[in-house]
């Protein structure tokens, strides 16, 4: 019984199965509404919430796990939206950590500015391997609506990205 719960207690375990809820979500109520034809991103606003709350190392793990559950729910290329959904996480850590102490605000400026950031890291990479026809002006506005869409819901998303990589009590580590 310890066991199990020193596994259900663990950072990696609540990541994985947020960041599966977060790809439910995408699926699901964020493909229904969406705004100006760009639909929201849940699972990049996981990631740039894990790395402005925790820094650019979580933040990159976090995004890579993140984006890799993406890849296998929704069919595309295993491993480009992770490794694009990791440097969005570790954008937003590497943005909080100029500062010692960032209040609140800091923080969802910089997943603010990492999710638009992270939205054009996918049609770059494609491109970096070789799939074209993804990097086009209209890349642009995406990453720019994405960025407005997250500015709404950015503050009540934060205590989440705190929450999912919290360490574990120590009675269950």
């Amino acid at each position: 019984m310890t066991t199990l719960l020193r596994v259900l207690a663990s950072r990696w375990t609540r990541l994985v199965l947020v960041a599966m809820l977060a790809a439910a979500v995408q699926a699901t109520v964020a493909a229904d509404l969406p705004f100006l034809g760009v639909v929201a991103q849940p699972v990049l606003l996981l990631a740039v919430a894990v790395g402005a709350a925790h820094g650019p190392a979580d933040g990159l793990l976090a995004g890579f796990v993140a984006g890799l559950v993406a890849d296998l729910a929704f069919g595309d290329v295993v491993g480009l939206g992770a490794v694009a959904i990791g440097a969005a996480g570790a954008t937003a850590g590497l943005l909080v950590a100029v500062f010692r102490d960032p209040p609140w605000w800091v923080r969802v400026a910089a997943m603010v500015v990492a999710s638009g950031l992270g939205e054009a890291y996918v049609p770059v990479l494609k491109s970096l391997v070789g799939i074209d026809g993804w990097v086009r002006p209209r890349v642009v506005a995406v990453a720019l609506l994405v960025a407005a869409m997250h500015l709404v819901v950015a503050p009540a998303i934060l205590p989440l990205g705190r929450w999912v990589m919290r360490e574990a009590p120590e009675e269950l580590r």
